[in-house]
């Protein structure tokens, strides 16, 4: 079971996303100017890097977001994106505590799916930039 309160304290976080998508670009950018004590870290799934945080395929990691904690704990999907809000200092927290705690995440993966698989068609709609998924 995952202690959820634990993320707020003084622990950092990995975020692992694909570079490429304006969806994902946009939601990093929010992420980043929220996190105003630099606890979340940024790295596009492309990058060399990545290996040196976890061992799974580039197929797999350009499937899906992934947050690995400091106590190297890894979550994907929507509930990566959850875990990450928990990082941040403000009401997001509280909502992704609530979704987590009670489950009712699971509702919302069809929806993270699909955004996910159509990322880039959605992205050239919205009219965001660097987007060569799908």
């Amino acid at each position: 079971m995952v202690n959820y309160n634990v993320y707020r304290l003084n622990k950092k976080a990995l975020i692992i996303f694909d570079g490429n998508c304006g969806i994902c670009n946009k939601l990093k950018n929010y992420f980043s100017k929220l996190d105003k004590n630099k606890k979340l870290k940024f790295v596009a799934y492309q990058d060399n890097k990545v290996k040196k945080y976890i061992n799974i395929s580039e197929e797999l990691t350009s499937l899906s977001m992934y947050t690995i904690t400091s106590d190297n704990e890894i979550f994907k999907g929507i509930q990566a994106i959850l875990v990450s809000l928990l990082y941040l200092n403000n009401n997001l927290n509280i909502i992704a505590k609530i979704l987590l705690k009670s489950k009712l995440y699971l509702l919302l993966e069809p929806y993270y799916f699909f955004i996910a698989r159509f990322r880039g068609k959605i992205s050239s709609v919205l009219g965001y930039d660097h987007c060569i998924a799908d």
